[in-house]
């Protein structure tokens, strides 16, 4: 199914595990996302939500690295704080150009980043994808870095 069809699709599934296929050959999407699945469990009386982030299908010579995370929360005292994470690029194109492309500096050279998060019934999910417009003849360092709110 393809489009507006494929959103929120309604499935009868066998009790037990499942699994989810998301634009590729016999899933369900658009040709123009990458291929993401999801193993999740069914059990017998219950409706299950299931929610797959998709990434834009890459062009020749392109690259991208994508993490997905569910931000948490614990208590400091009498305060609560929220702990997430965030997906860092740092790469120099040349001497005088230093990238370093993350959530608060999208883009650099070619390299760019994207962010979308969805709310499920265990909590928020973010996803971030880098995506490489051509890989260079550079070091690129990439990491994930946690943050506290």
């Amino acid at each position: 199914m393809a489009g507006a069809d494929a959103a929120n699709q309604s499935v009868e599934l066998k009790p037990g595990e499942n699994l989810a296929t998301v634009g590729q050959e016999g899933g369900i999407g658009e040709p123009e996302f990458l291929g993401a699945r999801r193993k999740f469990f069914v059990l017998p009386g219950f409706t299950n939500n299931i929610e797959i982030p998709l990434v834009s299908k890459l062009q020749p010579g392109e690259l991208a690295v994508v993490l997905t995370w569910m931000q948490g929360t614990y208590k400091n005292g009498d305060i609560t704080e929220t702990e997430d994470l965030d997906l860092h690029v740092e790469f120099q194109p040349s001497e005088t150009i230093l990238c370093n492309v993350d959530s608060t500096m999208r883009q650099c050279n070619g390299v760019r980043l994207t962010q979308d998060g969805y709310l499920t019934d265990s909590g928020f999910v973010t996803v971030q994808a880098l995506k490489f417009d051509q890989i260079g003849d550079f070091e690129y360092m990439v990491y994930s870095k946690r943050t506290t709110k």
